[in-house]
């Protein structure tokens, strides 16, 4: 089973996390890992017979551990005398020395083997000029003993003062030589005896003579079996590091803390740059109070990574309550991987969900894996395209039960559905209105009684709205869209109704240009900008200008219907406010189960609806269509 490289939060590699590590440690070789710990890698980069110097060997065992393993032609330098005299009297058959490292009395090119645990990380606490100064020195000397073909082994926390002078130093030209250097994720010396664990890493540089690719080449190893990886970039290699030290704080918050809001992380595959799996833990203290679960894994079946319950931070809040567990960790399955079965998904997580449960959790104990329904192979990929407007986009067939539906999701929001449509065999179910606002702007024919209309729908999308609307209520439907290539996968994949009139172009200049006269002027128009409070329309809809021409388009008693999405109560009673400006009756509708506003304004109809005609056409092709409530719903806008 490959191994899962984790990526996270960056403000988990703060200052404050790394004093607190830092501060907790006792002894500073205990963060380093045993010799038993760190001797493949010794193992795979040196022969018994090379001539090997520890540098700053301190009173660590690891001279005497490498003559125990066969390495005879050992030298160990520390700058300490009395740790010198100590360890000559503990181990005589060893050479110890005292010595300096910035200053090392031996020849040019004398080892094939230097050796250092912590000795840089111990003289580079900071960034200051002075520590710098030293380590470089300490390098410049190390590598002028080391041979060609020789290698220096560091095993280091690789802090950022250290990844960035060690790297720094090894990526500077030195004439004929070329480092290659690699870095080792040694996960054996990560000592999990210890509540906070960092990553330890064995640098391994090898002076090679100069070689075609330049002065340096950067590759990693996630464990010593693993194929190494290499970086385009110093600054590449330095990001996965980060990536890793991220997780490992990540790990101890979970495991000290209970969440006040939900954590992301994502596990890539040793094999992709995408991440094969997106993590959210969720906390939902209290919740365990009649199951007594503390943790448990929610896979979240393929293709319904984007429906609310499960991608929306406030549906898996109630996902997690629903479990009856204190905390759940969803998973979402990535759209560029195949997963053959639950059991492969299942053993593919256990040891990195195992890492976020809480201290509450039994260690050893079975973790509870969730789900609803089957959940792998659930999707079939219909159509991946780019548009330049809208980006890379899908069209995608989802199983959820018995049912199959067709959505559009566009991945620079790969959490939100622009279309779906209810697919039986190859035929698209018109009757089927996935959104629950879709009904209540459907409703809006019911202003009309049973009389049908002219519509202009700003915002075709997958044209479910616009199909709906020409097929069983028989109105004429002019539809405006900015992207061409949604007009067409709603003709090719979304069945759109052949007599729905569309124009590829811009909204606000087809209601500023046309002369033709719409009973209904629906707008259902997202904004890109999803960091506003304000999602649907975007602002250029709310302009006077804008509000005059739609109300130059609609006929006397027409009425314009408006798609609210809005995260802000100010800012909804400025939209509100807005539109009372140009229009005399207004009315809304709160949509139930979503965050979305319908709003009903115009300047003749008195926005009395025929509640009985609009529900006999809501329900009569599909009762889950129906709007029972609507005369209590829909309400006077108060400002």
């Amino acid at each position: 089973m490959e191994k899962l490289l984790p990526k996270t939060s960056s403000e988990f590699t703060s200052k404050e996390y790394w004093d607190c590590f830092f501060n907790r440690r006792e002894s500073a070789f205990e963060w380093y890992g045993e010799y038993h710990q760190l001797s493949p890698i010794v193992f795979k980069y040196a022969k018994p017979s090379d001539r090997i110097l520890v540098v700053g060997c301190g009173n660590s065992a690891m001279s005497y551990d490498l003559h125990q393993s066969g390495y005879k032609n050992v030298v160990s330098v520390d700058i300490s005398d009395i740790v010198i005299n100590q360890m000559k009297k503990k181990y005589p058959e060893l050479d110890f020395r005292h010595m300096d490292a910035t200053k090392l009395e031996f020849s040019d090119s004398e080892f094939n083997i230097v050796i250092d645990k912590g000795t840089i990380d111990s003289l580079l606490p900071n960034f200051s000029k002075k520590n710098i100064t030293t380590v470089e020195k300490v390098l410049s000397e190390i590598t002028r003993c080391l041979r060609h073909g020789g290698r220096f082994m560091c095993v280091t926390l690789l802090q950022n003062q250290v990844s960035q002078v060690l790297f720094g130093f090894f990526s500077q030209s030195v004439d004929d030589v070329t480092w290659v250097v690699r870095v080792h994720r040694c996960v054996e010396a990560e000592d999990t005896r210890h509540e906070f664990t960092l990553p330890v890493y064995v640098v391994v540089v090898t002076k090679m003579r100069r070689l075609p690719v330049g002065p340096y080449v950067f590759e990693s190893m996630v464990n010593i079996n693993a194929k190494s990886v290499r970086h385009s970039s110093v600054e590449a290699l330095l990001a996965d590091i980060k990536d890793q030290q991220s997780y490992a704080f990540l790990r101890n918050h979970l495991c000290h803390a209970t969440l006040d809001k939900e954590c992301r992380t994502e596990l890539y595959s040793a094999e992709s740059d995408k991440p094969k799996y997106e993590l959210f833990i969720v906390d939902t203290p209290g919740a365990d109070r009649q199951s007594g679960l503390k943790f448990a894994c929610f896979i979240v079946p393929e293709g319904r990574e984007s429906e609310w319950l499960f991608g929306t931070t406030e549906g898996r809040k109630l996902s997690a309550k629903q479990c009856r567990a204190s905390r759940v960790v969803f998973v979402h399955l990535s759209r560029s991987f195949t997963y053959n079965s639950i059991e492969e998904i299942k053993d593919e997580l256990s040891a990195p969900i195992r890492q976020l449960t809480p201290k509450s959790y039994k260690q050893g104990s079975l973790i509870p894996f969730l789900s609803a329904g089957k959940a792998a192979n659930n999707r079939t990929l219909i159509e991946k395209n780019y548009s330049p407007i809208s980006g890379d986009f899908v069209i995608e067939d989802v199983k959820v039960g018995n049912e199959i539906y067709r959505r559009l999701i566009f991945l620079d929001r790969p959490s939100v559905i622009q279309t779906e449509m209810r697919v039986y065999k190859t035929r698209v179910d018109y009757t089927y209105l996935s959104s629950e606002y879709y009904k209540f702007m459907v409703a809006a024919l019911g202003f009309f009684g049973n009389q049908a209309g002219s519509a202009l729908l700003l915002g075709l999308g997958g044209g479910m709205l616009a199909s709906y609307t020409a097929k069983y209520a028989k109105w004429k439907v002019q539809a405006v869209e900015l992207d061409q290539a949604v007009i067409d996968v709603a003709k090719k994949h979304f069945g759109l109704v052949e007599n729905v009139e569309t124009e590829c172009g811009d909204a606000l200049d087809f209601v500023r240009t046309s002369k033709e006269k719409f009973d209904i002027i629906w707008l259902d128009i997202d904004s890109k900008d999803v960091s506003h409070a304000l999602t649907c329309p975007p602002e250029a809809f709310l302009q006077e200008e804008f509000l005059k021409n739609v109300e130059r388009l609609l006929r006397t008693k027409g009425v314009f219907v408006l798609n609210l999405a809005c995260r802000d109560e100010n800012k909804c009673k400025d939209v509100y406010k807005t539109v009372a400006d140009n229009f005399r009756n207004l009315k809304m509708v709160d949509v139930p189960t979503d965050t979305n506003q319908v709003i009903y304004a115009s300047n003749s109809n008195s926005l009395e609806c025929n509640v009985k005609e609009i529900r006999s056409l809501l329900k009569r092709f599909n009762k889950d269509n129906d709007v029972e409530d609507f005369e209590k719903m829909l309400q006077n806008i108060e400002l």
